[in-house]
């Protein structure tokens, strides 16, 4: 036989040589190869079936916060002098049953405005704390810093409600910053420090440019220097 037929034999050999090897590691190790194929096909499954069932609990939570603002309009539109104690005792279970889901965090919201319309600041407090102690950046944190800087301000703690207000004012939404701005320009004022809030109406003028953010800090600048009669 010449060097060029052992050549062309060569390769067919050598496959046959590594999958005879497979076959045999296969074979020698056939129980766990099973073992670790069903292991993960398990994992996989549990994976999937956890999605699922997430995604199940988020959308029985979002379909009872939405039945609890029906009720609650429901209510408001029977009478001119609803009673929505019963609506608050049952969002406030929902809260309890979704504590970390999205819809639990919207009810706490609702509850906070209800809380606040009644100017009880305390409970305004109580409820927004477990969303302004969150982490990261996102709505509910947003809005619930929020909430609780306009709570402060209108239970006349200025000072603790400027701090408020100074975070946010370092927000990368100009909806959430100018509230923080002109937050903090309004305690300013009820502090006493007219000047120092004309600052910050400078700021807002130049961070936001031919905006109505702009024309607004203008025109309460020139509110402060009317005198106060005539504000």
């Amino acid at each position: 036989m010449t060097d060029i037929d052992r050549r062309q034999l060569k390769g067919p050999d050598e496959f046959e040589n590594i999958f005879s090897r497979l076959i045999s590691f296969i074979e020698d190790n056939f129980k766990p190869l099973i073992v670790v194929i069903l292991a993960s096909l398990a994992i996989v499954f549990g994976v999937l079936q956890w999605q699922s069932k997430k995604q199940e609990k988020l959308d029985v939570a979002f379909m009872e916060y939405f039945n609890l603002l029906r009720e609650r309009d429901e209510i408001l539109a029977q009478t001119t002098s609803p009673d929505l104690k019963p609506w608050v005792e049952q969002a406030s279970r929902l809260v309890q049953k979704f504590p970390d889901d999205l819809p639990g965090g919207l009810i706490r919201l609702q509850l906070a405005e209800y809380h606040f319309k009644n100017r009880e600041w305390d409970k305004v407090s109580q409820t927004l704390e477990p969303l302004t102690k969150g982490k990261g950046k996102h709505i509910l944190l947003e809005l619930s810093q929020l909430n609780h800087a306009y709570t402060l301000e209108e239970k006349g703690d200025f000072q603790q409600s400027l701090a408020a207000f100074e975070k946010i004012k370092s927000n990368d939404s100009p909806f959430f910053a100018t509230e923080g701005y002109f937050g903090a320009a309004r305690c300013l004022e009820k502090l006493g420090k007219s000047e120092e809030a004309m600052v910050i109406y400078g700021e807002i003028e130049k961070k936001y440019p031919d905006t109505p953010y702009s024309r607004k800090a203008s025109l309460y600048a020139q509110v402060i220097q009317l005198p106060q009669t005539q504000r």
